[in-house]
Parts: C-alpha cells; structure tokens; sequence
C-alpha cells in the first residue's frame, strides 16, 4: 500500500531533510548537492513502494548516508584539500535559507553540530531536526539503541560546552 506521492512531492517533502543530511556529512555545498541529486536521481530510477511516509522516510535518510559516505570516503575527497584562501566558506557551508530553522537555538545548535564527528552529528540531526526516535534512529543506522544513546549523551555534552563557551564569548 503505498502511499501515493508524485515525485515532485516526495522531492518538495523532503528536500531540506535529504540536504540536511547530506551537508551535515560532507561539509561542503558542492558534495551536498551531488548527494541530493543522487539520492532523487535513485528515487526516481528505483521507484521504491513504501508502506507509510515513515519508511519512504527511512529510505531517503539511508540512502542519503549512503551516498554521503561515497562521496566523503571517494579517493577524490580524501586528495581534496579545501583551502580556505581560495574557497569563500559562505560558499561551501550552510546557510540561513539552506534550512527552515524555527528557532535561534536552533540555528546555533546547527553550527555548533559541525565541531561534531559524523556520528554524532548524524545521531543529533536526526534526533532533534528530524524528530525521530532513538529507536528509530538505531533501525535507520543499523546500530543498537545503546550505541545511538551513547552518541546522543556525548554529542550534548559536547554541543552543551560549545553553546557554553560561544555564549561566554559573547559577553
């Protein structure tokens, strides 16, 4: 029983959080956007059926990892050395209208995200973006619960002493 979406809808539903994902592991615009257009562009060829939005959800976000890890792991990106003289990091990272962000805190929360290994930044984006359980997180990523609630507690401790020492700087 699938749910019945055009794919100009499943691309509108979830472009932010395919994005998100993608820029969240890669780091970079450019390797976001090829990740983006891989993850529709298997959309589209595969055309997968789903039970629910929730799996069809699950698909994009796996899929979405998958890819990311292609292109950061690549022999390409691992010769590829971003000079930050010659590249503007406006260009390359997040910005403002990348994500509909619905709070302050939230947009803080995303930069701090970026001082985060990928596991964790995977762990704290899905959980508290895309407001998926820890249960699902560990599904999704194949992982145990305990494994995802670990990363969790360790990815807080670690954004709550960024946010903290960022806060004091502003004084």
């Amino acid at each position: 029983m699938d749910t019945e979406l055009s794919f100009e809808q499943v691309v509108g539903a979830y472009t932010a959080t395919v994005y998100g994902v993608a820029l969240t592991h890669t780091a970079h615009r450019a390797d976001a956007d090829d990740v983006f257009q891989e993850v529709f562009a298997a959309y589209w060829k595969s055309r997968p059926v789903f039970n629910s939005e929730e799996h069809r959800k699950a698909w994009l976000i796996r899929t979405t990892l998958n890819q990311s890890l292609k292109v950061t792991q690549s022999s390409w990106a691992k010769r590829t050395v971003y000079d930050e003289a010659v590249v503007d990091v406006a260009d390359h990272g997040p910005r403002q209208e990348d994500f509909p962000f619905q709070t302050e805190q939230q947009r803080a929360l995303y930069a701090a995200m970026r001082s985060l290994a990928p596991a964790y930044r995977t762990v704290v984006l899905l959980f508290y973006f895309e407001d998926l359980s820890i249960a699902q997180i560990a599904e999704l990523l194949q992982e145990e619960q305990g494994t995802v609630k670990t990363r969790l507690s360790r990815a807080r401790a670690h954004l709550r002493s960024k946010l903290e020492e960022e806060g004091a700087g502003d004084d």
